[in-house]
């Protein structure tokens, strides 16, 4: 089943053709969420950066899309399904092309829930990683907009798998790494934990700031607040992990010759996500 802007089709073949046309043309962003025993996960927070972003993107945001609208619309679609966890994927895409006389379109949106694993069982082994070269990103925070660079994502993602890797690191201008493909990246070094900021790119994560803020609860770990490090720290690292709302989190087991440990890190995360997730 699909929503778009409140209708549900069945199919993508019951759309109209005008709706199809609109998303293939002046798609805009998308944003994904998740469900987990039938609540969204973390909604007012995901809900006020989904909004955050769509206006410094500057869309021409409707009255209607409330915090109300968007749970309406999601449950409709998680009741036709029988399973408690879910993959939620909003599109949004304008009408028309924005013109000097009308530079405030319509807004169309349409979204899909897909069953998945509960965050709880999502922990995978990455069994190698891979490091971008090819293209670099802006040292900037509207970098950590993913919608923006899903060009950059999806080259970085087929150089990993012609490489015979799961994941791709990604670089700014200033050659520190900000992200991987699949999602936020996290280093450990004996107490200390590592993340790159959305000020120098990382990808805006609810998930990823919940994370932290656990991590800067804990008597186990520290987090650095200097928060950009290079290619050197990978290979003094003790762990390697990337975290998603889609794949949860990720055990690096190997970048070139490191081998990382995959002990300490998916503790930390298991206790993260039982206190959040029941």
């Amino acid at each position: 089943m699909i929503s778009i802007n409140g209708k549900l089709y069945s199919s993508y073949k019951n759309v109209p053709s005008h709706i199809i046309k609109s998303f293939i043309q002046y798609t805009v962003f998308d944003y994904h969420l998740r469900v987990e025993n039938g609540k969204i996960l973390f909604w007012e927070k995901n809900y006020f950066m989904m909004m955050a972003q769509l206006r410094r993107l500057r869309i021409n945001i409707p009255m209607s899309f409330t915090l109300n609208f968007f749970v309406d619309q999601i449950n409709v679609l998680i009741d036709k399904h029988e399973s408690e966890c879910y993959l939620i994927y909003l599109k949004f895409a304008n009408d028309s092309a924005p013109m000097i006389d009308n530079t405030e379109v319509d807004l169309i949106t349409s979204i899909i829930a897909e069953s998945t694993n509960s965050l709880i069982k999502n922990i995978s082994l990455t069994k190698e990683i891979s490091l971008f070269k090819d293209h670099t990103l802006r040292d900037q925070e509207l970098t950590s907009i993913l919608y923006l660079q899903k060009d950059i994502n999806r080259i970085a993602a087929i150089e990993a798998f012609e490489n015979n890797c799961d994941d791709n690191l990604i670089l700014n201008d200033k050659k520190n790494i900000i992200r991987s493909v699949l999602g936020n990246v996290f280093i450990l070094k004996d107490d200390l934990i590592i993340s790159p900021s959305k000020k120098n790119g990382a990808q805006s994560s609810v998930l990823a700031d919940l994370f932290i803020e656990h991590i800067n609860d804990s008597n186990d770990f520290n987090f650095s607040n200097d928060s950009s490090f290079g290619v050197f720290e990978l290979q003094i690292a003790d762990e390697l992990a990337v975290l998603s709302i889609k794949n949860g989190l990720n055990l690096v087991c190997k970048y070139r010759k490191k081998n990382y440990h995959t002990k300490r890190l998916p503790e930390l995360y298991n206790s993260f996500i039982k206190l959040h997730v029941s």
